[in-house]
């Protein structure tokens, strides 16, 4: 069945393209600590190349794996190559340093509505609230 016009496709030829695969760590749990490996065929009409999944790497990392890096970061101020190594002693998954950037791009990206209405109201607002520590501007504390 097609997913855009509903067509049946079941006599029309079809040409396998390849494999994607989408790797993600599950949910950790103490009693069970398995590595999840999803992986689908893209197999489509030559007449017609439907999006596959909007998987475009042979491999990709899935949201778990994306929660982790960014809590490493911001949470446990954890650098880059003791990411990659946590990643690769405790769940025996090679992720390099790129793999790291993006899925941090990802997040940053699904932050930026957040960020942007909080900056709206704090531009909106009469008042801005700061801390008491006063800071030195030209060696003067202000």
């Amino acid at each position: 069945m097609c997913v855009d016009c509903g067509c049946d496709l079941q006599d029309i030829p079809k040409q396998f393209i390849g494999k994607r695969q989408v790797v993600d760590i599950p949910v950790i749990n103490l009693n069970k600590l398995n590595i999840g490996f999803t992986k689908d065929n893209a197999i489509v009409v030559i007449q017609q190349v439907p999006p596959i999944l909007k998987i475009h790497a042979t491999i990709s990392y899935g949201a778990n794996n994306e929660c982790l890096v960014g809590y490493l970061l911001s949470r446990q101020y954890m650098p880059f190559e003791r990411r990659r190594e946590f990643f690769n002693l405790t769940f025996h998954l090679s992720i390099i340093e790129g793999g790291i950037h993006e899925l941090l791009k990802r997040l940053a990206n699904k932050a930026k509505p957040t960020y942007n209405l909080i900056k709206e109201k704090i531009e909106a607002s009469k008042v801005v609230g700061a801390d008491e520590i006063g800071a030195k501007i030209n060696g003067k504390k202000t």
